[in-house]
């Protein structure tokens, strides 16, 4: 049996205190909280909507790390994280506290043992609008079409 493991690791840099406030809030389990705090938990951050928190959040490790000073938010799995949770996080941090900042992360999908198809990874880019995503497998197929148009002479 093998493992497949979703590994990254990434800062969100210069962090001030009233933002890793917000940070150690937004990160909590709800299913770790009281109910009364949940409830409002989900007021201020999932306007009440239950359904629209991500499933295993936050789904990544995290911790806040300070570096000769500099307070910084590490975002980071050591077998597995939730991607889309990442995002998710940081979009909302960027909205709220850094509007025209970006944040990139780049992952890398493994297996204990040598599979064909097993490992890939990628790419996640984050603004406080949207989020971009390339993954190294859809890129080969990508690249790899590009290469057949050219032995059968098309031109792109």
């Amino acid at each position: 049996m093998a493992n497949n493991y979703c590994l990254f690791s990434d800062m969100v840099y210069n962090l001030k205190e009233k933002e890793i406030a917000w940070i150690k809030d937004i990160l909590q389990d709800p299913e770790d909280m009281p109910e009364e705090e949940a409830e409002l938990w989900c007021e201020t951050y999932w306007e009440g909507d239950e359904d629209r928190i991500p499933e295993y959040w936050p789904g990544f490790s995290w911790a806040i790390e300070n570096d000769g000073g500099f307070l910084n938010w590490w975002i980071y799995s050591e077998e597995g994280g939730n991607l889309e949770n990442v995002a998710k996080a940081v979009g909302m941090f960027l909205a709220r506290f850094r509007p025209t900042e970006t944040f990139t992360l780049t992952w890398a999908a493994t297996c204990s043992k040598p599979r064909i198809g097993e490992f890939s990874g990628g790419v996640l880019a984050v603004s406080a609008l949207s989020t971009l995503w390339m993954n190294a497998d859809c890129h080969a197929i990508d690249m790899a079409k590009q290469l057949q148009a050219e032995l059968k002479g098309e031109k792109k």
